[in-house]
């Protein structure tokens, strides 16, 4: 799924947009819900948890207690800041409330005493601190906030810090709700609780570490779902009682604006109550996995038809708007290449300015709109069959047995990369057109097979090859990172988990040791075969896995434990390191180094007839 950096309210989900049948919503306009939670950090460990755990209590409180919910994924500080103050610029009438809820890491200083949440870009071992937003901060945008009642929820380590007593000195007696005391009307118990001013703090935990996938998060939901048995309200006395069952123990308190006997309360809606079954979780979860198998905008806008109240409806919504947006995206370049015009490039160019496929469409627009002498058939060839690839993040390295095989010390440890836009060569350079840009003899071995991969050519001899190759075309070709090749490899976004590059089954998309040399007649020596005869992988890139061993732009590491790139840039050191990066395993190696997570190091002057490279952009 295509990966957004959007203004700050494009990025939420906003469950409260849903269509409703007509009932009555005595709640709605009053209680507001803003969930702010990170999985994908640039710097720290990714989380796995805190983006479905909000949504799941986000979608409880906006069904069942007509909260106006929204959830802001994966953001920045100023995103954060920008989001909390435009809820303080909201007008709130007396009985209103207001839950804002954080989820992902956290940190303490013990020398300061302060503890902070930490955004999508906050910086590891960040001395100044100025990446994180401090709880300091946090309180002072928040007592700042006009609503009358407030609950303030951080789920993530040291949490508890938030108040300065557990901070200082690491405990404090819990304050919160009574239950409700005496029998009333329904209408008359609501107004009353929800006189006197309200802060409520709650956290996961006091001074100390918590986990990603959180007890405190399933215990709110917990709470949502099966409390609220009094006057069908549940009071923060209710839900502090559940949340109290939680490990590690979390801690409840108040913060400066709260007034004694204060309550909070999540009023249910009757009509959701009371009447048959009020959703249908078996239907609601076939109709989803039926739209997510399709992976159509038009299944998941046919979810979102079928299922009003559906557990999925905002990741439908959001696949959807992105699956509408590429569509129209790829339309738009395909009719372009169609019509192969300077017109037809410029507009494209004009109409998605952000798209991966703009550095071809603007060297076609260099080549149609100038008047560019036709270069010879191996290198058109070349140009053409260049694949953009959609950046996304994946799990760098060998993660598992299941996924990746035996794992081999130099595949350690897997890491999490963060992949921008990019084009791969949908082959590996071939016999020709290494001939067409250099001139002269063919270096290979296995000499004499045009559209088989050239070989025997060494990592400074492909350097002069891009030189040549960039000063004929007025390109910028490269070879790939080792990040990038290996995202290409799993099949990027579309990756479907395969142990080789494009299968489980190493003989249906690679020429390795065990079938090389049946059948083979091409080339002097019989060793390598002609390019792209073998299934190609999920992005329709061939060859990643066996024929020759492809050359990246990275320095050779053993392993992947010094800190690795996690933007995917080249991994090079300073000055130059002794070797180079080579992946996918070659037609004179055995299956294991075919392998997607496989690797291996050659000198930068070293030739062989199994080492070869592809073009990247």
């Amino acid at each position: 799924m295509k990966i957004y950096h959007l203004p700050i309210f494009a990025a939420m989900l906003c469950l409260a947009s849903a269509s409703l049948p007509e009932r009555e919503l005595p709640r709605r306009g009053k209680d507001f819900a803003l969930f702010i939670a990170v999985n994908d950090y640039q710097n720290w460990s990714k989380l796995q948890h805190p983006i479905s755990e909000v949504e799941k209590i986000a979608g409880e409180l906006y069904r069942q207690y007509d909260f106006d919910t929204l959830v802001l994924r994966n953001p920045t500080q100023d995103q954060i800041v920008t989001a909390l103050r435009q809820y303080n610029a909201k007008k709130y009438p007396d009985d209103g409330q207001l839950l804002i809820y954080l989820s992902g890491h956290g940190d303490f200083d013990d020398l300061t005493k302060e503890g902070f949440f930490i955004p999508r870009e906050g910086k590891r071992n960040d001395s100044t601190q100025t990446s994180y937003l401090s709880f300091s901060r946090l309180q002072k945008i928040v007592e700042s906030n006009p609503c009358r009642h407030i609950v303030l929820a951080i789920d993530a380590c040291y949490s508890g810090t938030f108040d300065r007593l557990v901070a200082l000195k690491g405990d404090k007696e819990p304050i919160f709700g009574r239950p409700f005391a005496v029998a009333d009307e329904r209408n008359r118990v609501i107004a009353r609780e929800l006189t006197l001013q309200s802060r409520f703090f709650v956290a996961s935990g006091k001074k100390e570490q918590t986990p990603d996938a959180s007890n405190f998060a399933a215990y709110f939901l917990r709470a949502l779902r099966n409390g609220g048995r009094d006057y069908d309200l549940l009071s923060m006395h209710e839900l502090v009682a559940e949340l109290k069952k939680a490990q590690p123990k979390p801690h409840i308190s108040t913060f400066s604006g709260h007034q004694d006997e204060a309550n909070f309360i999540f009023v249910k809606n009757l009509s959701s109550i009371s009447g048959p079954a009020f959703h249908d979780a078996r239907q609601d979860l076939a109709d989803w996995q039926e739209a997510d198998s399709l992976k159509t905008a038009a299944a998941y806008r046919a979810y979102l038809s079928k299922q009003e109240r559906g557990e999925f409806r905002s990741l439908a919504e959001d696949r959807a708007k992105d699956l509408e947006v590429e569509e129209r995206e790829i339309k738009a370049w395909v009719t372009a290449k169609r019509h192969d015009n300077c017109a037809g490039y410029k507009k494209f160019i004009n109409d998605f300015p952000n798209s991966p496929y703009r550095p071809l469409a603007e060297d076609a627009e260099k080549r149609t709109c100038n008047d560019v002498s036709p270069q010879p058939d191996p290198i058109k060839k070349l140009e053409t069959d260049m694949v953009s690839v959609r950046g996304g993040s994946f799990t760098m390295g060998c993660k598992d047995a299941k996924r990746d095989g035996e794992c081999q010390d130099d595949e350690k440890r897997p890491h999490e990369v963060r992949i921008g836009n990019f084009a791969i060569g949908r082959y590996e350079v071939t016999q020709a057109q290494w001939r067409a840009v250099m001139g002269g003899e063919d270096p290979s071995n296995n000499e004499g097979c045009n559209e088989c991969p050239v070989e025997r050519v060494s990592w400074d001899d492909i350097q002069e090859f891009l030189q040549k190759l960039n000063a004929l075309t007025g390109k910028r070709y490269r070879l790939p990172t080792e990040a990038e090749w290996e995202y290409a490899a799993r099949g990027g976004s579309q990756t479907k988990g395969y142990l080789y590059s494009g299968s489980n089954t190493i003989d249906e998309v690679a020429w390795y040791d065990g079938n090389y040399s049946k059948g083979n007649s091409f080339g002097a020596e019989k060793t390598t075969r002609p390019v792209g005869t073998k299934k190609p992988n999920e992005l329709e890139v061939y060859d990643m896995s066996g024929n020759v061993w492809e050359l990246c732009a990275d320095d050779w590491h053993s392993n992947y434990n010094n800190s690795p790139p996690s933007d995917g840039s080249a991994w090079m050191d300073s000055p130059r390191g002794s070797s180079r990066v080579g992946r996918g395993g070659s037609w004179s190696h055995i299956a294991p180094y075919c392998r997607v997570a496989d690797r291996g190091g050659y000198v930068p002057a070293n030739r062989a007839g199994y080492i070869g490279f592809r073009l990247a952009l």
